[in-house]
């Protein structure tokens, strides 16, 4: 596919839209969420209104998908934050039109369930997305460098991976274009129109509360349907549970392209925006993810 498109960076006093494709959000997290964000010099635009008419969800399917076409159409709004994570995501995929999005290419930015939907931006879409805090997150942590990461003054290039989270399960340099998210999400995508083509891409995966026979199961399901044959390298996230080195090199030892563990992106504290999309290098000997090239356009 063509590179995806990159999007305009995201500054104080821009307008940041705020949707819920997943799970309900209460409004009082809703308020924080906005009252932190103001606070930082940020504009808030919440692109649909709390609804209790679908419980767990935050409204019925067509309801979510419109919101977020109409987050990526609205002509204040820079940049997209998902509400929060949970559950839902995969049934909107059918009702966007991945034409939208490409003329309207924005800064959206969300992780666990919202995995569907940054897949869905990058591959079906073919835009820049990210892979990062929700809402809700923000909401109860800091998070003024995670929207410094959405422009050039705050995007860093290189991603060090050295500490007592890195391991190296198969040595090695590759090159490609990183994407990923939520193991059990990207999973989900296997046999449905959405699962993308990762010939030559960097596959990043992480998860939360799955036991270790289960994630081992995911990847072993995702080698069978040849997916790690394919991308150029495999980098681990934090997955929630001590699913340690020796189970994933039985898993994935036999690939000829480096695999590691420790990108400090997912459910976790603090975590690190991670730009989808984009072209990066991995070297295991240095330990550093290397991004070739911006998000932003110039």
């Amino acid at each position: 596919m063509a590179s995806p498109l990159k999007i305009l960076p995201v500054w104080p006093g821009d307008s940041v839209g705020v949707v819920s494709p997943s799970h309900y959000l209460g409004e009082h997290q809703l308020a924080a969420g906005k009252d932190r964000l103001e606070r930082l010099g940020y504009r808030t635009i919440f692109c649909q209104e709390p609804t209790l008419e679908a419980l767990p969800f935050a409204a019925k399917a067509s309801r979510r998908a419109d919101a977020l076409t109409l987050a990526f159409t609205h002509p204040k709004i820079r940049a997209i934050l998902a509400a929060r994570g949970g559950g839902g995501a995969l049934e909107l995929l059918p009702l966007m039109n991945p034409g939208v999005f490409r003329e309207n290419p924005k800064a959206f930015m969300g992780f666990s369930d919202a995995t569907a939907i940054l897949l869905f931006l990058v591959h079906q879409a073919g835009i820049v997305a990210f892979h990062g805090p929700t809402l809700s997150k923000h909401a109860e942590e800091g998070f003024a460098c995670t929207l410094a990461a959405l422009n050039s003054g705050g995007f860093s290039r290189e991603v060090r991976l050295m500490g007592p989270e890195y391991k190296v399960v198969i040595p090695g340099k590759a090159q490609g274009r990183v994407t990923g998210g939520c193991l059990s999400l990207v999973v989900s995508l296997l046999g449905t129109p959405f699962m993308p083509d990762l010939e030559g891409w960097m596959l990043f995966l992480e998860d939360v509360g799955e036991p270790p026979h289960r994630l081992y199961r995911m990847l072993v399901q995702l080698r069978l349907a040849g997916v790690f044959e394919r991308v150029s390298a495999v980098v681990f996230g934090p997955l929630g549970v001590s699913l340690d080195e020796p189970l994933v090199l039985q898993a994935l030892g036999d690939l000829k392209i480096p695999v590691v563990m420790g990108i400090p992106s997912g459910h976790i504290p603090n975590m690190l925006p991670l730009p989808l999309g984009i072209l990066a290098s991995l070297d295991t000997q240095d330990g550093v993810l290397r991004y070739l090239e911006t998000p932003f356009l110039d």
